[in-house]
């Protein structure tokens, strides 16, 4: 039974690139390309199958023949559109870090696996899996799997809050130190000597303290989310 694939890309086909020149495929090309699309054709049967087959396609460019990109031959041929695409290759990965026989059915669940992925965590990819199989007998829905890893996720974002303010601290104390420096009359005196000693370290400083405050906002909403900053005071006592 054929399934439709989903997530279309609303809209009409994408107007081919002016300057694009085909680019022939031998023979064993065509053969994989052939395969590859039989498997696609089947539908959303599976899932793991289709995300395989993009991926080779995408890896190898089996699409170059006719059309000048991936993201083109998603739209064009399947009437994907690359984000969903990128889902479904992503779904290989994750499937493929969990024990055979025992994976995902579907691409839904193995979405939300996919940032613990993107995070290089293959262990706590299992872990999660495991514990969602556990608290629904075997039958983890995607939003189980949700559930489950969010509630993780939790320690761990403490132990960013606190490791934010242990270096908050650590740099407030070196500003200060740097600032009763600069206060100094022998700073003035020995300026030239401290510029050619220092300003590469100064340089440095200063490039950090911009990363800092470009990042300014994100650890500020972590380090005063209720929750975090209750388990944080309770972590210290």
């Amino acid at each position: 039974m054929s399934v439709e694939l989903h997530d279309p890309m609303e809209g009409g086909e994408a107007e081919p690139f002016e300057d694009y020149n085909p680019e022939d495929l031998d023979e064993l090309e065509r053969g994989r390309l052939l395969e590859c699309e039989a498997v696609i054709e089947r539908g959303l049967e599976t899932f793991h199958a289709v995300g395989r087959s993009l991926l080779t396609i995408r890896d190898t460019r089996l699409y170059r023949q006719t059309h000048a990109t991936f993201e083109d031959y998603c739209r064009q041929r399947w009437g994907i559109d690359r984000t969903y695409a990128h889902r479904l290759i992503q779904s290989v990965k994750v499937v493929e870090t969990l024990p055979i026989g025992n994976t995902p059915i579907c691409e839904a669940q193995a979405r939300e696996l996919v940032p613990l992925l993107s995070a290089g965590q293959p262990d706590e990819i299992r872990r999660v899996w495991s514990e969602a199989n556990e608290r629904t007998a075997g039958r983890p829905t995607a939003a189980a799997i949700r559930e489950v890893r969010e509630e993780r996720a939790k320690p761990q974002e403490l132990d960013i809050a606190l490791s934010y303010e242990d270096a908050l601290y650590k740099a407030e104390k070196a500003l200060e130190s740097l600032e009763r420096w600069t206060k100094d009359r022998r700073f003035a005196r020995n300026r030239p000597r401290i510029q050619e000693r220092c300003l590469y370290r100064v340089r440095n400083v200063a490039v950090m303290a911009e990363n800092v405050l470009v990042n300014l906002d994100n650890l500020i909403a972590v380090m005063s989310a209720p929750d975090v900053v209750d388990r944080a005071k309770q972590a210290r006592q």
